[in-house]
């Protein structure tokens, strides 16, 4: 629809047909978030789970490297 903005999920590599689907997400004003679950895949193969990927765990600070060697020399 001219004038609106839809927003997607894009499944990369899809586990059935190895393809690129687009999932609808919903408008600017929809949280995405509510959309991701269960859904079924674009060349009918069926069913697959759309999900964020895990965040990486965030590196320690210069404070928290020291403190862990601290707590090693101590037992």
């Amino acid at each position: 629809m001219p004038g609106t903005r839809v927003l997607f999920w894009t499944v990369g590599e899809c586990p059935y047909c190895g393809a690129r689907h687009y999932h609808p997400a919903g408008t600017e004003r929809d949280d995405p978030g509510e959309r991701l679950g269960e859904v079924q895949a674009g060349c009918g193969g069926g069913p697959y789970i759309l999900a964020l990927a895990p965040r990486p765990l965030r590196k320690k600070g210069r404070k928290a490297r020291r403190r862990d060697g601290w707590d090693d020399h101590d037992e």
